[in-house]
């Protein structure tokens, strides 16, 4: 008898969807902050968790399944035990030895995705600590992290796991998901993508145009100030 064999990464992209689709519903209520297409959003940080989780999901799935296991037997990748490696070393690892080529990690997406890798680390590491990990200044800058933008003036900003809890949050770590997922395939030989990576179409970004509109369909700018249109 053939097991049935059912991919789940799919349904974890999907999750980081749904809870960015509560975020903006909630973000015109006039309960949250909001900064132009950017606003808080309180369940922020399953969202970075579940990114991480889909794209482990999507390689375990993939590259490291049955199938793939089948077309490449002879690979000496299985003969390293990969559930041990942390979810960067994998995606370096697996398609170098899979496949001759893999991520530059001086590049995007792989630095996209390590900073995301560090941000989920520090959630679910969380200790109530009080000074903010260094890349919070970073995703601040790139209105990813939801910032006050008077605090120079009013000498008060959010918390930093407040920052995190941003709308603007949950849409980079879906796309930085997407993006890693997309690249994977880009390694796949042409002639095996249409066994391998049949889960990529559940990857697909949300450009920020598309917040934008949204936000006009549901009564325009009524937010605290209007950040998306200044220059980073």
């Amino acid at each position: 008898m053939v097991p049935v064999m059912m991919a789940i990464s799919g349904d974890l992209i999907a999750h980081v969807r749904f809870i960015l689709s509560n975020a903006l519903n909630n973000a015109i209520s006039g309960n949250v902050a909001r900064y132009g297409i950017n606003a808080g959003a309180r369940f922020a940080f399953s969202a970075y968790i579940t990114a991480v989780a889909s794209v482990e999901a999507f390689l375990n799935e993939e590259l490291l399944g049955p199938v793939a296991r089948m077309l490449f037997r002879d690979s000496s990748l299985w003969g390293i035990k990969c559930d041990k490696l942390e979810i960067q070393t994998k995606l370096i690892i697996v398609p170098q030895m899979l496949f001759g080529t893999t991520f530059d990690i001086s590049a995007q997406p792989a630095q996209d995705f390590r900073l995301l890798v560090k941000v989920r680390n520090d959630l679910v590491h969380y200790k109530m600590q009080g000074s903010p990990p260094k890349y919070i200044a970073d995703l601040s800058q790139r209105r990813i992290a939801l910032t006050n933008d008077q605090v120079s003036t009013m000498g008060v900003d959010y918390l930093w796991p407040q920052k995190l809890s941003s709308t603007e949050g949950i849409r980079w770590a879906h796309n930085t998901a997407c993006k890693v997922v997309h690249k994977l395939v880009e390694f796949i030989p042409e002639e095996y993508r249409g066994v391998l990576g049949v889960s990529a179409p559940n990857y697909q970004e949300i450009p920020r145009e598309r917040i934008r509109e949204w936000f006009d369909k549901q009564g325009g700018a009524t937010d605290i100030t209007d950040i998306t249109d200044r220059p980073i």
